[in-house]
């Protein structure tokens, strides 16, 4: 191609193919004979083999043998090996930074991590130096930048030092949380702080770390749960109990569990994650919502409730549905059967068989006359009448009339309708842009969407111009990091959004792209792929020291003559489309094409 002589590509011993925006390097052909592989974090593998785990590096060398009972993967430049049940922990180049001779080994906080060995604790750096001996009966992980120690029956707490700041003389301690740590004294926990004052006397049976501004205490059998004053703000009732996240805690009680808010407010259930702040909560068999600080913010006396979604969620009671905002206000009465969530300021609802659209008011704007209806994107919707579907917009006008067997919602200005057992798109006036010809069709993604004709798939662009052609079996519905993975004959690659087969098919299994790489099996072998865009060094003309291969694009358009330059620009910058480029006619077509000069230089 014309600007080859500026393309960088990967040097031997590596093979690479430039396919399109990407350059495809063979790292290392399938070879390796491992029984499980794992992404790359900071250069380096987990890999396994008949239950043994060792490294490799991104060549495919095994940089630490398959000879570990198991690891973890590298964090900090370090990971933890163990092996005949003793620890130690590598570095990247996979020397054995710290010898697996530890009974037990923590994780790295605040810099130092605890091991043991022979029964006697001690710290250690992330050079693997011994920076407090194995010289304690026992030993907990730095907090606070503190560390509790026993030593001859005794528990104190020492510095990064290993100065003994709070002496030996409790017989059990934690690590410092929120100023304070539990001590044990005659049987009996209470807390102090780090000049060592005792500012919550012992007595309790077993006392947990502060979190969130209390702590669970164990007394007569029970938990409940103090603030750092001492005030009981959690009678002792529970029979487990741990700290507070989110201004929740998670309770055991006659052998069920729950949760209570820093009030001792009882909850069956609450929702697995937190949506516009709030979570969904279950009280005696009835829904509200608390926020992040555990406050309950609409109270439990719903049959039901979803989450939120652009300011207000769908709530259930006596077999109807409204809709609360975050405040707890009811701001839609309860009087429908089904409900959607808001999209663009409406929310399909459902009453007597028939659906229509609510503002946030509760003010019915498109009444309820159709037999099914979908959430607005891009300004349309979705609806159903008769057993065909078309689209209204927010004022409820049909826009594209009922006359589709199938249809999804509209995605970067098309949307896929079926008729006839075909699928085409059309735009958001109804016009049918790109005929119904396909078996199956997909949302647009990234400008192109997945296309199914005669049992195979490909990608079309909007023109309906089959970018990647219907050849293959599968395909992902969307693309990542432009590229999509495709699988032919039983056998999977990846195609870039050109429909250049970058990966060929040839692959029994692949894994997802981690750090520029990605793994490869073939006959049960693993090999090693890279996957980069394609840069083009050319100064610093567009402020760096490379170019992306878009910026490239254009100036092979330039060369091969698809943007028009006068004969005498053409003649001076000496590009008439030949197979050859200089660094300095491309930087010129670059500064001309982004404006940075307004013509080529003439040559003296």
């Amino acid at each position: 191609m014309a600007v080859a002589a500026v393309m960088v590509l990967a040097a031997a011993p590596f093979s690479a193919v430039a396919a399109g925006e990407y350059v495809v390097t063979v790292v290392l052909e399938p070879s390796l004979e491992f029984d499980s592989v794992f992404g790359f974090s900071e250069g380096l593998a987990l890999v396994e083999k008949d239950g043994k785990y060792g490294f490799v590096d991104k060549t495919g060398k095994l940089v630490l043998p398959c000879e570990y009972n198991f690891a973890w993967s590298f964090s900090e430049g370090l990971a933890w090996v163990w092996k005949d049940y003793k620890w130690g922990f590598v570095d990247k180049t996979g020397a054995l930074v710290l010898p697996c001779e530890y009974d037990y080994a923590g994780d790295f906080s605040e810099g130092l991590a605890v091991v043991e060995r022979d029964g006697k604790w001690g710290y250690i750096d992330k050079t693997g130096a011994i920076v407090l001996p194995c010289e304690y009966n026992a030993a907990g992980n730095f907090s606070e930048g503190l560390a509790w120690v026993r030593k001859d029956g005794k528990y104190g707490f020492i510095d990064k030092t290993g100065t003994l700041v709070l002496p030996r003389e409790y017989d059990g301690a934690g690590g410092f949380s929120e100023g304070l740590a539990a001590v044990e004294k005659d049987g009996k926990l209470g807390y102090i702080d780090k000049t060592g004052a005792l500012v919550l006397p012992c007595e309790y049976d077993f006392a947990r770390s502060f979190s969130e501004g209390l702590a669970a205490v164990w007394k007569d059998g029970k938990y409940g749960f103090i603030d750092k004053t001492g005030t009981l703000v959690v009678s002792c009732e529970y029979d487990d109990a741990f700290g507070f996240s989110e201004g929740l805690a998670r309770v055991r009680k006659d052998d069920k569990w729950g949760y209570i808010d820093k009030t001792g407010c009882e909850y069956d259930y609450v929702g697995s994650y937190f949506s516009e702040g709030l979570a969904q909560i279950e009280k005696d068999g009835k829904y509200g919502f608390v926020n992040k600080t555990g406050q309950l913010v609409v109270p439990c006396e719903y049959d039901n409730a979803w989450y939120f979604s652009e300011g207000l969620a769908a709530v259930e009671k006596d077999g109807k549905y409204g809709f609360v905002d975050n405040t707890g206000q009811l701001v839609v009465p309860c009087e429908y059967d089904w409900p959607g969530s808001f999209s663009e300021g409406l929310a399909w609802v459902r009453k007597d068989g028939k659906y229509g659209f609510i503002d946030k008011t509760g003010t019915l704007v498109i009444p309820c006359e159709y037999d099914g209806a979908e959430a607005f994107s891009e300004g349309l919707a979705v609806v159903r009448k008769d057993g065909k579907y078309g689209f209204i917009d927010k004022t409820g006008t049909l826009v594209v009339p009922c006359e589709y067997d199938n249809a999804w919602s509209f995605s970067e200005g098309l949307a896929a309708v079926e008729k006839d057992g075909k699928w085409g798109y059309i735009d958001k006036t109804g016009n049918l842009v790109l005929p119904c010809e396909y078996d199956g069709a997909w949302y647009f993604s990234e400008g192109l969407a997945a296309v199914r004709k005669d049992g195979k798939w490909g990608y079309i662009d909007k023109t309906g111009n089959l970018v990647v052609p219907c050849e293959y079996d599968s395909v992902g519905y969307y693309f990542s990091e432009g590229l999509a993975v495709v699988k032919k004959d039983g056998k999977w690659g990846f195609v870039d959004k050109s429909g250049n087969l970058v990966v060929p098919c040839e692959y029994d299994l692949t894994q997802t792209l981690s750090e520029g790489l990605i793994w490869v099996e073939k006959d049960g072998k693993w090999g090693i792929l890279s996957i980069v865009r394609r840069l083009i060094p050319l100064g610093c003309v567009s402020g760096g020291d490379q170019l992306s291969i878009t910026d490239a694009r254009l100036v092979l358009q330039y060369l091969v003559g698809k943007i028009t330059l006068t004969e005498e620009e053409l003649d001076i910058a000496n590009v008439s489309g030949g197979e050859n480029v200089s660094i300095t006619d491309a930087r010129l077509i670059l500064q001309k094409l982004v404006g940075k000069i307004e013509n080529f230089p003439r040559e003296n």
